[in-house]
């Protein structure tokens, strides 16, 4: 049995949870203590979309989706997971035993593209240890974890869903995870946020078909079901606000309907994003629906929708001639991708010079210039940006860091 945590005994529909006390200190997690289920339509859609097989699930945290997960695969399947925090691995460990799961595979590896060690801070700099806290690189008191590789963890295993959850260290993981995604059994990965990086790198050739509790699926087959189409939905809406934001429309009428449909889907497709991606095919002009086209590209792409195509397109104009607003988004999108930060630089900052009122190419090659060791003119880059936008909370609060870190 593991060993005491002061910790809540919590209970929902699944199964029974050690969830230590420190980890409610910000809220976040407290709705499990009143038997509320963390990430509910993400379990649902799981289960919905389990084709047999087994489930790599990781962070594992405090093992809030083993009971869930366990139910899912039943006696056909197990559940591979890591948790390499010291305290969530043990709360998953009682999880386990709480719920009388004995089909989980526990292990206390971080992840990454082999076998070594990783520092990964558990403490924030004012000794809080909440869930959160536990990142790659994070301010605060850090241990030394085992990593491995998921290919390693998973060669015994035939591994049909893929579920990330590892605050931000997704793209580390990915690189140990190519034979494990090359498997054509492997038909749905899930990452927390939309992380263009990992998309760019590792999920070429697969689609990405819906939003849940800020998990995106991404799928190399046609998915349908009740709770997908609610993921395609919530999509979708996110879609619907970059378009409200712009002020060129589509012809696209949303339904009423809190799901999208896959035929329904198709046509959000055709009316709305297919004439924007073909706009900028065209040749990308400096007035203004054609310029908003191209924003709306970047935040559509940075979704999941048309990423490679959109890069690749806007590459074509992308030149020292370039309209800010197209040099901005290509170079944002290619930078996530890890683009040459030195050869984006080159033409960003020349751009930049010619309209020092255009805050984002500001901004971005402020961006650029910290990327390749320059602080001082990335320090000055950032002070036009602000200037372009005095109002900016976030780029004044960019601004200052910087000042403080190097100025």
């Amino acid at each position: 049995m593991p060993s005491a945590i002061d910790c809540y005994i919590c209970h929902d529909s699944d199964g029974t949870y050690c969830l230590p006390k420190s980890y409610t200190t910000n809220g976040r997690f407290s709705g499990l203590i009143n038997g509320k289920a963390t990430e509910r339509l993400t379990k649902q859609i799981i289960l919905e979309q389990y084709q047999g097989g087994d489930v790599f699930h990781a962070g594992a945290f405090i093992g809030d989706f083993f009971p869930a997960l366990s139910r899912t695969v039943g006696g056909n399947g197990k559940i591979i997971s890591c948790e390499p925090v010291p305290l969530s691995y043990r709360a998953a460990s009682h999880t386990i035993a709480l719920s009388g799961l004995t089909n989980v595979v526990l292990t206390k590896y971080a992840l990454a593209a082999d076998d070594g060690q990783l520092e990964i801070a558990v403490e924030d700099e004012h000794g809080n240890n909440y869930a959160q806290t536990a990142r790659v690189g994070a301010a605060g008191k850090s241990i030394t974890v085992p990593t491995t590789s998921i290919d390693k963890l998973c060669k015994d295993f035939d591994i049909s869903i893929l579920h990330l959850d590892l605050e931000g260290a997704e793209i580390w993981a990915m690189e140990g995870a190519l034979a494990t995604l090359a498997n054509p059994k492997c038909q749905l990965v899930i990452i927390e946020n939309f992380q263009t990086d990992v998309a760019h790198r590792f999920l070429k050739g697969w689609t990405c078909c819906g939003e849940a509790d800020n998990n995106y699926f991404f799928t190399r087959s046609d998915l349908s079901g009740q709770f997908i189409d609610e993921a395609r939905g919530n999509l979708r809406r996110r879609f619907e606000k970059i378009i409200a934001s712009l002020q060129s429309s589509g012809t696209f009428e949303p339904s009423q309907s809190n799901s999208l449909t896959a035929e329904e889907w198709k046509v959000f497709e055709t009316e709305v994003l297919q004439p924007a991606y073909r706009r900028a095919e065209e040749g990308v002009l400096p007035s203004t629906p054609e310029i908003e086209s191209v924003l709306g590209l970047m935040k559509f792409s940075r979704l999941g929708y048309h990423l490679e195509d959109t890069l690749n397109t806007l590459k074509v104009h992308f030149s020292e001639n370039a309209h800010p607003t197209l040099a901005y988004a290509y170079a944002s999108l290619a930078l996530e991708c890890d683009g040459d930060a030195q050869k984006l630089l080159d033409i960003c900052s020349g751009i930049s010079d010619r309209y020092p009122n255009h805050a984002e190419i500001a901004l971005l090659t402020s961006k650029l210039y910290q990327q390749v060791g320059n602080n001082k003119a990335a320090i000055e880059a950032m002070s036009r940006a602000l200037a372009a936008r005095p109002g900016s909370e976030s780029f004044k609060n960019r601004y200052d860091k910087l000042v403080s870190d190097f100025g």
